[in-house]
């Protein structure tokens, strides 16, 4: 960040003298999920010097800058935000609230797949468009671990080999860490009434005003995809599928 960028920053912060910052949180941003939508609103909420946002693309890198950061340091972020900002969530301040969005997994899959094709800084697009690979294939050849239970991978951090070995045991773990650490899961299907939610919940001075942030345009819809297609795509995320189920069901938000 220029120096510039980073005076006009902390002068944004100068919004919150007059207003309380609201509860800590930490945001779990789950690829294709609307996470860059609502990123973006959550951000809003919190000063820029009590934001730690992870480098989505050297994810790694930026948790293990937080791990390595004294206690006193780590607690002092009351937005925490970024893919894999979950594995952050034992090094947080013990008050700071845990928050995700999903939407149904095969959706999440065919919006993937045609995010990637039109996205030529994406780790996938030159494999992708280079060997001309169907949506079919796209989830069959595991050419990434995004594609194949992402959810159930990403929540229960039970290795893939482990999970396809024990799917049971993993699904169970995922559903146990969403129901019982996480204080709110949402769904992009009902966006705007769970960011509602989500701010009486956190304590927003803010709600939430739609508008759609690195949509995926011109994409087929589930209900057109052919039989074979959404058979492979189904198979290949049977876990999430079942994960997502549940938690509708169940309908976890806090509250």
């Amino acid at each position: 960040m220029t120096y510039l960028k980073s005076i006009a920053k902390h002068a944004m912060d100068a919004r919150f003298f007059w207003k309380s910052v609201p509860k800590r949180l930490l945001f779990e941003h789950v690829p294709k999920c609307g996470g860059t939508t609502v990123v973006k609103y959550l951000s809003d909420q919190y000063p820029f010097s009590k934001t730690y946002q992870l480098d989505n693309h050297q994810p790694m890198v930026s948790i293990q800058r937080f791990k390595n950061m004294p206690q006193k340091e780590r607690y002092s972020y009351h937005f925490v935000v970024g893919h894999m900002a979950h594995l952050l969530k034992d090094d947080v301040h013990p008050e700071m609230l845990k928050a995700t969005i999903l939407r149904d997994p095969i959706d999440r899959m065919v919006s993937h797949y045609y995010y990637v094709l039109r996205r030529p800084t994406h780790y996938l697009y030159e494999q992708v468009k280079r060997e001309g690979v169907s949506l079919k294939d796209y989830v069959t050849l595991e050419l990434s671990r995004e594609l194949r239970n992402n959810y159930v991978h990403r929540f229960s951090q039970i290795e893939e080999k482990q999970m396809l070995s024990h799917p049971r045991e993993a699904l169970e773990k995922a559903i146990e860490v969403l129901t019982e650490e996480y204080q709110f899961v949402g769904f992009l299907e009902s966006l705007e009434a769970d960011l509602l939610r989500l701010k009486h919940l956190m304590g927003f001075s803010e709600s939430y005003v739609p508008m759609k942030a690195n949509a995926t345009a011109g994409r087929k819809k589930v209900e057109e995809l052919d039989p074979q297609t959404l058979k492979e795509v189904e198979a290949m995320n049977l876990l999430d599928v079942a994960l997502y189920q549940k938690i509708c069901d169940q309908r976890v938000i806090g509250g």
